[in-house]
């Protein structure tokens, strides 16, 4: 097959506002093009591609981010690029088997029927605008075999029950040294209050460990208010490459997933297992999906501080042969393909 790949069109191809998105559609070239289809992605101008992989870019204003605790309706702007992408797409559409868009967006489901029935989506948060929410869950009935969720969470919360489960998968990484007992605490993701940096320099704090973090820094005024409380525990790092940012995660004793809202999937946490590093991570989102207590983290209750500090002294538990061999039954790169293939044949 010819598959034309709609990354995101919030930010640039493997920058910090997309990071998540840039990553899965990374992997998803990775997968397809390992089974021999050809695979090109569709990005905006300006945009750092990793080597091997093409991209047309296209100009354009970038769409506002759904992937903020406030949910309301983001109008496409003036010389909108998603549009742009949406146009290139459909012009090129007779020379591809499947378009992938992976624009959590009104615009691109809604023009679901207009490209031959070859525009397929696989939404990347859990709750956007309500209108957007409810135009997935129409189109969904009308056409269900185009939509695939990346989580079976996501799938429950946004109306997509049935849908194929894409968990995001990626090659795990050679074992290194066994982390010291002074350790770091790894955190990253974007920087802005849903992603609840604060709750992670909180348990470092009472774990008496130091958090090195990698993001984006998307809320100064946020960053800021962490740091005036957090500032002698917080080892910054800014945002990294994925080789960097796996050095670091497989160099500390635990990765913490602390968010305040409802992830979909958690890509950080799957990079954090990657690196062999055991997640300890609040009970949201897709998090009980992917964390299994003792096998690779643990599970605490949200916002539980005290809980989650102790789970540090508790690592020893961990298995991690067991870790190593859930990682590549469940999400490893071979998995990963193995999902994608099913749901697009």
């Amino acid at each position: 097959m010819r598959i034309l790949i709609l990354a995101s069109a919030v930010g640039r191809f493997g920058d910090g506002a997309t990071g998540g998105v840039s990553r899965y559609a990374e992997a998803m070239v990775g997968a397809l093009s390992g089974a021999g289809h050809a695979c090109q992605l569709l990005v905006p101008e300006g945009s750092a591609l990793p080597p091997g992989i093409e991209a047309w870019q296209v100009p354009g204003t970038f769409q506002a981010s759904a992937a903020i605790a406030e949910r309301q309706v983001q109008p496409v702007p003036a010389n909108s690029v998603l549009a742009a992408m949406l146009d290139r797409a459909h012009a090129e559409r007779g020379s591809f088997d499947r378009i992938i868009n992976l624009n959590h967006d009104y615009l691109p489901v809604f023009a679901t029927g207009q490209f031959d029935g070859k525009l397929w989506h696989i939404p990347n948060l859990t709750s956007s605008d309500a209108a957007t929410d409810q135009l997935i869950v129409q189109r969904f009935s009308e056409c269900p075999e185009r939509f695939a969720a990346i989580s079976n969470f996501q799938a429950a919360k946004l109306g997509l029950a049935g849908a194929p489960v894409l968990w995001f998968g990626m090659t795990a990484q050679p074992a290194g040294a066994s982390p010291t007992d002074d350790a770091p605490i790894f955190w990253s993701g974007r920087i802005t209050p849903e992603k609840g940096l604060e709750a992670a320099a909180a348990v470092a704090s009472k774990a008496g460990r130091k958090l090195v973090v990698a993001g984006h820094i998307e809320n100064q005024d946020y960053y800021a208010e962490v740091m005036k409380g957090y500032g002698g525990t917080i080892d910054h790092r800014g945002f990294l490459r994925i080789d960097e940012l796996l050095k670091l995660c497989s160099e500390a004793c635990a990765t913490l997933q602390t968010q305040s809202w409802e992830e979909a999937l958690g890509l950080t946490t799957i990079e954090a297992l990657a690196a062999g590093t055991p997640v300890i991570a609040f009970d949201r989102g897709a998090n009980s999906e992917i964390i299994q207590d003792g096998v690779n983290g643990f599970l605490i209750a949200p916002g539980d501080i005290e809980e989650a500090a102790k789970a540090i002294a508790a690592l020893d538990q961990v298995d991690r042969q067991r870790m190593a061999s859930d990682f590549q039954q469940r999400f490893s790169l071979q998995a990963f393909q193995s999902r994608l293939l099913k749901w697009l044949n």
